[in-house]
């Protein structure tokens, strides 16, 4: 393996040790959560998980906002790590759900890796 692989290993393992005992990922993803744009350029996407499983996927721009209904359900959990499937509901059928890795470092950061060449943060969004 060549060092960059080691290094997303190493942030992996440093984001998977275990949340506090009483917080478990079914718990920790309740919440309005936003991705985090270091760069604070382009569209504020949020991802909303409901704790009836109901939730809501969405993008906003400088002009417009475009979101989606969404289910989702906790497939599996790996101490404060848990694979999240999210259904775009009213989708066509060729449209698959999403298998999304997902780990929490306490309960207002979380991280997941949709593509290979990007670790995405997430940010808990408090509600006003």
């Amino acid at each position: 393996m060549g060092a960059r692989h080691w290094l997303l290993i190493a942030v992996f393992l440093v984001f998977t040790q275990p949340a506090q005992a009483a917080e478990k990922p079914s718990e920790l993803i309740v919440g309005r959560w936003r991705i985090r744009d270091d760069r604070r350029t382009g569209p504020v996407e949020t991802f909303e998980f409901g704790a009836d499983g109901k939730g809501e996927v969405s993008k906003t721009d400088a002009t417009k906002t475009d979101s989606a209904v969404t289910s989702w359900t906790i497939t599996d959990t790996f101490g404060n790590t848990c694979i999240v499937k999210i259904t775009y509901d009213g989708a066509p059928s060729d449209v698959k759900p999403l298998m999304l890795p997902l780990a929490f470092d306490g309960s207002d950061t979380a991280i997941f890796q949709a593509r290979t060449d990007r670790i995405t943060y997430l940010d808990r969004q408090k509600t006003p």
